[in-house]
């Protein structure tokens, strides 16, 4: 399994999946013309495309992989809100498992304030992947997981004055925090996971190294912990 980095942040975010040739996105915030050469162009390579909610971060481009007739996966609610016409073959809107190629996806809510938002377990051969970005706190409580993609934003001292803008204080309501991240990672089941991708982290609110240190620290150095940058490759 490879794991690239097309976009993280509020600028676009943006991940590819790479499984024997095969490829799945994860959000579409960043233009394809940025996006295809990290996958040498291979569009016909592409299984699916996966949105987690229907912010321009994170859904900008998806009509580029719908008209491209990339099964593209979001649920009814973001469909609906961003304009996207569910009767479309190319849009799945449903919440049970579906399989594209050898993957194996099952979405999963979490908490937004972007109504229908979601998260995704995914799985291919021995990996299953968890992919959660953009909310306040996750219900669901994933197992198996050998690979973990999760949203650590900002870190909470940062925005503990009491002057708060309303952008922060919706920050923290409905973003992961480094501790939040800390107390998922820490009560999740943890038995097959190997790696974890630290992702959309603020620019202003968060401090990379100190994230990864924390999380490395509160897992344990059999798990190894990366902070997200555009082009980064990992192998998994």
């Amino acid at each position: 399994m490879k794991v690239k980095v097309a976009g993280t942040g509020s600028t676009g975010n943006c991940y590819i999946l790479e499984h024997n040739d095969r490829y799945l996105i994860l959000d579409a915030g960043i233009a394809p013309d940025r996006v295809l050469p990290m996958i040498d162009y291979n569009t016909d390579n592409i299984d699916a495309c996966l949105i987690t909610h229907m912010h321009k971060d994170h859904i900008a481009y998806a009509n580029y992989y719908i008209n491209a007739c990339i099964d593209t996966v979001m649920s009814r609610l973001t469909a609906e809100l961003a304009g996207y016409p569910i009767e479309n073959y190319f849009i799945h809107t449903e919440d049970s498992l579906l399989r594209f190629g050898g993957w194996r996806i099952l979405p999963f809510d979490v908490e937004h304030d972007a109504p229908g938002t979601r998260g995704y377990l995914i799985s291919i051969g021995e990996d299953t992947i968890c992919y959660i970005t953009d909310t306040g706190y996750v219900k669901a409580s994933p197992q198996g997981v050998t690979g973990l993609i999760v949203e650590c934003n900002y870190i909470d001292e940062y925005l503990n004055d009491l002057d708060l803008s309303e952008q922060q204080i919706r920050l923290k309501k409905y973003h992961m925090s480094l501790d939040r991240a800390k107390s998922f990672i820490g009560k999740m089941d943890r038995r097959k996971l190997k790696n974890i991708l630290l992702v959309h982290t603020s620019l202003r609110h968060g401090n990379t190294g100190r994230m990864e240190q924390e999380i490395s620290e509160r897992v344990g150095q059999d798990i190894t912990v990366t902070m997200a940058k555009v082009g980064k490759e990992l192998e998994w």
